[in-house]
């Protein structure tokens, strides 16, 4: 079997500051969000030579499992961005599944880092969020806090998205 690549991106686009606890206000504090998890950004959040006008943090892939066909173990990394110095508005969660007996593992690892990121930015983790991780199924969910939504695109490598939006918005209340 191939390559699998499993993908998660948190996407958080903010259309106002919230008082206080405004994790996204604090980028340097959230490239340090998955540090528990062994995922730490190297060299803290900072302007991204790639791409002018761009902030970012962005750990290395930490490896785990053992080796696949390819000779690679799985790994698992996570990137946060941003268009400004003082606010991140993008968090990503990569895992890449090169031993696809291992694929179980690389979800619950997926889940981990998920609660883990949720804890850090003061919310729980939604139960339906952890259930879909663990059934490797594609959800959208609206919460009090915004979007979020677990995306599959299935093929050679499959890709996984977690986006969330915060919105102030009464329709997401209800």
């Amino acid at each position: 079997m191939g390559k699998t690549l499993v993908f998660i991106v948190l996407c958080v686009i903010s259309f106002h500051t919230t008082a206080g606890n405004d994790l996204f206000g604090q980028p340097q504090r959230l490239c340090s969000a998955l540090a528990s998890e062994e995922l730490r950004a190297k060299g803290g959040w900072k302007p991204n030579k790639a791409v002018p006008g761009e902030w970012s943090c962005i750990s290395t892939y930490v490896p785990f499992g053992t080796a696949g066909s390819n000779g690679m173990e799985n790994n698992i990394a996570f990137y946060v961005h941003g268009a400004n110095p003082g606010r991140a508005n993008d968090i990503r969660i990569k895992v890449n599944v090169n031993n696809a007996k291992e694929r179980t593992q690389a979800f619950s690892r997926l889940n981990s880092a998920a609660k883990t990121l949720f804890k850090a930015i003061a919310q729980p983790i939604p139960p339906e969020l952890s259930k879909a991780i663990t059934q490797q199924k594609p959800i959208l969910l609206n919460t009090l806090f915004g979007k979020i939504e677990l995306i599959l695109k299935p093929g050679a490598i499959d890709s996984f998205k977690i986006v969330l939006m915060i919105i102030d918005s009464p329709s997401l209340k209800k």
